[in-house]
């Protein structure tokens, strides 16, 4: 879900539930989903108030969620839990299980690929020099990268900061085919080393097109070419007789 506005004209206990208690705490979904290690069960969130009907919300596998949730969606899908034993093994057996794995589990029928639901993921980030090679980066995810998920096979620039501190900028890459990069870089070093330095490539003449033709060589349409233009005998004419014509204010005013 996206971040949604909340309308003023709402009920006005935005902050409480009918028992007057604040909204804020744990919650669990109203149905069953997949929680980690292959278990089914509710998921659970940490919900705190931001502002009048809405709230962060913070889940044991994917920690604060960038968005907010609205009070409406929030009692419409949640149910109130309270925090006790069992609450808590439920939220550290996502925690736990996620860690390395998606949230489906060992069985996940994309497990080698999947990230679903998962707490920590390994990226591969290009940096430096990257538009020399780009042509080699898009071949290889066009000819090896169609087993991936489409949110892996999109390469978009990240930042990202490590553990130590540092601030990198770059493209994500899918780690999976970091091998079948380095070897396609390899082969176009080699091709670009072998290749004379100054050597003189001519191409073949593309044929021009009909219809880039048709629009070069029609004249630019104006105002006079699209309503056409006045006759010279037309406008003297019209000119000749509106002067043969006395003035308004010459005419004789004729009074009974």
């Amino acid at each position: 879900h996206g971040y949604a506005r909340y309308s003023e004209d709402e009920e006005d206990d935005d902050e409480e539930e009918e028992g007057g208690h604040d909204l804020s705490g744990l919650w669990q979904s109203r149905g069953n989903f997949p929680v980690g290690g292959g278990r089914k069960g509710r998921l659970l969130l940490l919900a705190v108030r931001k502002t009048k009907g809405l709230f962060f919300v913070t889940r044991p596998n994917s920690g604060r969620s960038p968005y907010e949730i609205t009070k409406h969606e929030l009692m419409s899908k949640y149910t109130r839990v309270d925090d006790g034993e069992r609450t808590r093994a439920a939220w550290t057996h996502t925690y736990n299980s996620t860690e390395h794995q998606c949230v489906h589990g060992a069985d996940c029928k994309n497990s080698a690929h999947c990230t679903v639901g998962q707490r920590k993921a390994d990226i591969a980030l290009l940096s430096g020099a990257i538009l020399p090679v780009w042509d080699s980066i898009l071949k290889v995810v066009r000819e090896h990268g169609r087993h991936l998920p489409k949110h892996e096979q999109a390469l978009r620039v990240v930042r990202v900061t490590t553990d130590d501190g540092q601030r990198m900028a770059g493209i994500k890459f899918p780690a999976a085919l970091l091998a079948q990069l380095r070897t396609e870089l390899q082969t176009a070093m080699a091709v670009a080393a072998a290749a004379p330095t100054n050597a003189i490539v001519v191409q073949e003449v593309t044929p021009a097109d009909s219809s880039s033709i048709k629009v070069a060589s029609t004249p630019k349409l104006t105002m006079t070419s699209f309503f056409g233009a006045r006759h010279p005998s037309s406008s003297l004419s019209s000119s000749s007789s509106s002067s043969s014509l006395p003035p308004s204010s010459s005419s004789p005013i004729v009074s009974s």
